[in-house]
């Protein structure tokens, strides 16, 4: 009995090793790609990209709520929100598109990792926990200030109060957590279908155009936050309405939703509130799936496409 409890334990050390190993192996993948190749100094690299791109966040963050500093907020906040989640999912889907060529595993991982004693499983767990880290780590790297300016400027109203910002401090990188997960997985869920689906060099071209497209229309939306500020007055100011229309089209929207999620998170017991955080877990959930059916039916292809040779 006890050399059976001694080779469970042993075995089961073994593969959490193999799945650490992994993990790291994958991580360090993601900077290692046609796009971003971080192989000397990516600490050091790493840490000054998320640096610079946390300035820009909460210099809108600071736009959007420094007048709360003075007035109370009652409530209106999520507009403002709205906003600035919308900012956050159109940086995070840009970062997404960097790294398209690595979020699944490629013919050249399955003909290095299938002869080694590692189950299939042990793989996907570890390609996911990899993402998962690589997205955490520039979510909260990206937020880490305007999280600051989110709790700082709104623990001072009526509607939190000062002893609040701790946590609101937590549901703000909450909530752009999962809203990063929802476009990162959204994203990364095209390139699967399209490895599963096409082959060879008319999938390489036509992955790199969608991948051109999608770059200039998310870089096309950053020049609102950039320089059109107006429209962002006039976007905000249509927000306002929304309650009380809301139409199908907006119901759609996928800031809106993790602002819902926000809200309640905060307290909100409002059902337009309620109603968008459903929306949002159900959404964030659906793509997740997704994101795995597509890795299992990438597995079984490269697995036939292996065997011949």
């Amino acid at each position: 009995m006890a050399r059976l409890l001694d080779k469970f334990n042993l075995a089961a050390f073994a593969s959490s090793f193999r799945l650490i190993i992994l993990t790291r192996h994958f991580f360090k993948r993601l900077f290692l790609n046609e796009t971003v190749f971080f192989e000397e100094q990516m600490i050091g690299k790493v840490i000054g990209i998320i640096a610079i791109l946390s300035i820009f966040p909460a210099y809108v963050a600071d736009s959007l709520l420094f007048k709360y500093l003075l007035f109370p907020e009652s409530g209106r906040v999520w507009a403002e929100t709205v906003v600035f989640t919308t900012l956050i999912l159109v940086l995070i889907g840009l970062i997404t598109l960097f790294e398209w060529d690595v979020i699944f595993i490629d013919q050249k991982d399955y003909a290095n990792l299938m002869p080694l004693p590692i189950r299939p499983l042990t793989v996907f767990s570890a390609k996911f926990i990899s993402l998962i880290m690589f997205l955490g780590l520039f979510v909260v790297g990206i937020n880490s200030l305007s999280s600051v300016v989110f709790a700082m400027y709104l623990s001072e109203s009526k509607a939190y109060g000062l002893l609040s910002a701790f946590v609101l401090f937590l549901t703000h990188l909450l909530v752009m957590l999962a809203a990063g997960a929802f476009v990162f997985f959204t994203m990364a869920i095209i390139p699967g279908i399209f490895t599963i689906l096409l082959r060879g060099k008319f999938f390489q071209r036509l992955s790199d155009l969608i991948r051109f497209v999608l770059v200039a229309a998310h870089v096309f939306v950053l020049y609102f936050f950039v320089i059109d500020t107006k429209w962002i007055e006039r976007w905000y100011e249509s927000l306002q309405a929304i309650k009380e229309e809301a139409s199908p089209w907006v119901m759609n929207f996928p800031p809106l939703w993790f602002t819902g999620l926000y809200q309640v998170l905060m307290g909100n017991k409002e059902i337009f509130f309620q109603k968008l955080a459903d929306r949002a877990l159900l959404a964030l959930g659906a793509v997740v799936g997704v994101f795995f059916l597509v890795i299992l039916l990438s597995y079984n292809r490269h697995l036939k496409k292996m065997a011949p040779e």
